[in-house]
């Protein structure tokens, strides 16, 4: 069994997972890498949040608490930490005399991360105006 790894977690993949599966099948395995990448992208719950506040460039983490409020600055570096791990984010130090770090997204996923996140947004744009039922926005759910 192949296994895409790294220093948080190692994520399964089988081995006979036919390519034509993946590239537009009609088989339950066309799903696996699918499923694979939505772990790597959407896991934990502030995930989504940054790769939102990163999409118009890099930003700095003071940024990101204030565009996230909710969550603390020790899940905030945590999340960047595994996303730079797994090859979402570069994580770039511009210290001269002060402290200056940025995290953006690696060139080579932009495109692509951009894409999902575009058909994430219309997805939840349709689904909310049209199939969620109607709930009070203070109300958890």
């Amino acid at each position: 069994m192949k296994a895409v790894a790294n220093q948080h977690r190692a994520i399964h993949v089988s081995p006979d997972l036919p390519k034509s599966d993946v590239a537009g099948g009609t088989g339950a395995n066309e799903f696996r890498y699918a499923h694979v990448g939505f772990e790597v992208l959407l896991q934990g719950k502030w995930r989504l949040h940054l790769l939102s506040a990163m999409r118009n460039g890099p930003v700095r983490l003071g940024q990101l608490r204030r565009q996230i409020p909710g969550a603390s600055k020790k899940l905030l570096t945590q999340h960047l930490r595994k996303l730079e791990a797994d090859g979402i984010v570069i994580r770039r130090d511009l210290s001269n005399v002060l402290l200056h770090v940025e995290y953006d997204f690696n060139p080579s996923v932009r495109e692509s991360i951009d894409s999902v996140l575009n058909a994430l947004t219309s997805w939840g744009d349709t689904y909310t105006r049209n199939f969620r039922p109607r709930r009070s926005p203070l109300r958890a759910t």
